[in-house]
Parts: C-alpha cells; structure tokens; sequence
C-alpha cells in the first residue's frame, strides 16, 4: 500500500504546485515554481526528479557515509515530454539500494546541480477516527504534512515542529493556524498523503501515508499490526490487534527503565504471567484476580516507580483484557 500511495506523490506535486499555485513549504523553506528539485521518497524507495528540461540526460549519485567506497549508487534517466500539468517528471528506480536518512544525494544534467541529505521523517500512526498523523524527525525540525481525498479537489497541508524527543502529531480536526493551510479535513478510506522536510538545495525527502482501513478499526493499515482484526475499544497501545494478556506482557517487557523502574518490571511481569497461565487453562476467575491485583500495584507505584503515561497504558491494556473475559 506505501508503494501505491507514495507513486501517487507526483501527481499532488503538480496539482499543488501547478493547478492550485501553492508552494510545497511555505515561507523561506518553498520551493521556487518552475525550478529544477528532486525528491527522496523514503516509504516508496525512489528518487523523483521534477521540472528539469525536456531530453535532459540526469545523472543521480547517492553515497552512504555509513559504508566504504564512493557512490554507493548511480544511475541515470532522460526527461520525457512536459506532463499534463506544464512540469516535467522523471523517476530513478534503486534496484538493490535501500534509501535511508543521511545519505548524500547529488542530480545534475551537466548545468545544473541539486544536493540533498535525505532526512529522518517517517510517519508511525494514522488515526481515521481522531484525523491525527504522527509519525518521528530529527528533534525540533521542520515537517510539513499534505493530506489529499483519492478523487481529487479537497487538499491541506500543516506546517509545524517535531518536538525535542523528535515526536510530532497534527490534528487535522483543527483548522490550520497559517495562512493557505487549509480547514478542517476529515481523514477517510480514500485519504493520501506525505510528511515532507526540505533539505539544502531544492531537495525534499517525503514519507507517504494512506488511509485505508481494512478491518475498520480507525488504524490505517499502513500502521495496523492486525488489519484483518478490527480491535476498536480494545486496542490501548492503538497497534491495531486486540489487547491480550500475552500482548500485555510484551508491552511491559518493552518499557523503558525511565516508565518502568527495572525491579518493579520483573514483579508486574511475574503477575502478568500468572494471569496468562491461567486463562491458557481456563481458570477466568483466577486470571480477572491477578488482573485486578496487577492494576492495584501500578496505581501505588504511580508517579514514583511508574510514570504518569506507562500507568495510564498499562491500566487501560489490562482493563481491555479483563473485560474480554
């Protein structure tokens, strides 16, 4: 599905850029209309190169500071005829190669060159029911966010600063807060989109999302460990699967030391398990007690042992089990 939606990435570009005359960023960071720029589309695994002349020969060279040698790839493609919109577009396929944040990107036609050092944004979650987007970048970067309805007309985008964890999430239920952003935009089956961070040069790296919801749970399947499961109101860790006693397990096991002090983790492991053993044989009863004693030891430790949000999650996963029962 990434792949799909993030080949759909070109059309919007021209749209926005040629159809509606908005820039892809506002402000100092926007993309000069007409001006040769390429793209590092990270979900999608290519490069796009757009507005560059007609019968151009590109030669695109990316290296790797993480590996020996120098490029780790080249290749090359002729401009074809303008598209539609009065852009013109080429495609650069990796066969072999694997996009990843900072690697060095150089495109020219032997006139004009564009560098770019492929960013660290990514999207991880996308809410159908709230309209919210998250995903991670580099620590109080700028990323922008487009969003877009599969038949066309309706398009938003957000504009905004990753947090100092790196962590960012908009909320399309809400108006834009800058001029040309856009209202409102309810995030359906149909929806499409990227994340984006422009870089030094005309460079963009994007990361792709969809709304598609198989199960119909309001966790888009791109970010649903469980698609064909629709685990709406029994899903605390919002992964998309139903909250399960053993699944409750790996979530604590997986807690940092900073939400979980380490000894405290093996005492509330130790009673996840007994409450996992019991309902594999069948003693409910027995499970809904471990469960509850479980959720009574968290509350103790709250905002000393445990933090304030791994209390809130873990009460919310073992409460979800409870009621399964």
């Amino acid at each position: 599905m990434i792949t799909k939606i993030a080949d759909r990435v070109f059309c919007i570009l021209f749209l926005s850029a040629f159809v509606l005359g908005m820039v892809l960023i506002p402000s100092t960071n926007a993309v000069a209309q007409g001006s040769p720029w390429f793209a590092a589309h990270l979900s999608g695994n290519h490069v796009a190169a757009y507005n560059w002349p007609v019968g151009a020969i590109l030669t695109l060279t990316i290296d790797d500071p993480n590996t020996p040698g120098f490029p780790d790839f080249v290749g090359t493609e002729i401009v074809p005829e303008s598209d539609l919109y009065g852009g013109t577009w080429i495609n650069f396929e990796l066969p072999g190669f694997e996009l990843r944040p900072g690697q060095y990107m150089t495109i020219t036609d032997g006139f004009t060159t564009r560098t770019h050092t492929v960013k660290t944004v990514i999207v991880t979650s996308v809410d159908l029911l709230a309209d919210t987007i998250s995903g991670e970048a580099e620590p109080n970067s700028d990323v922008g966010v487009n969003a877009h309805y599969e038949s066309g007309g309706h398009y938003v985008y957000r504009n905004f600063v990753a947090d100092v964890n790196g962590n960012w999430m908009i909320d399309l239920s809400i108006s834009g807060p800058n001029e040309g952003e856009g209202p409102t935009y309810d995030i359906v089956a149909e929806s499409w989109g990227t994340a984006f961070q422009r870089g030094e040069d005309e460079g963009i790296t994007y990361y792709a999302w969809s709304g598609n919801d198989t199960d119909g749970d309001s966790i888009a399947d791109d970010f649903d460990n469980c698609p064909n499961e629709n685990a709406f109101g029994y899903d605390a860790d919002e992964d998309g699967c139903i909250d399960t006693a053993s699944g409750l397990e790996t979530l604590l096991q997986n807690m940092p030391a900073d939400e979980v002090a380490t000894n405290m983790k093996k005492s509330l492991l130790a009673v996840v398990k007994n409450a996992t053993k019991s309902l594999n044989k069948g003693n409910v009863t027995a499970a809904i007690k471990q469960l509850e004693a479980f959720i009574l030891r968290i509350e103790a430790q709250r905002g000393k042992k445990i933090s304030e949000l791994a209390a809130d999650l873990l009460i919310a996963y073992a409460q979800n089990v409870i009621m399964l029962r």
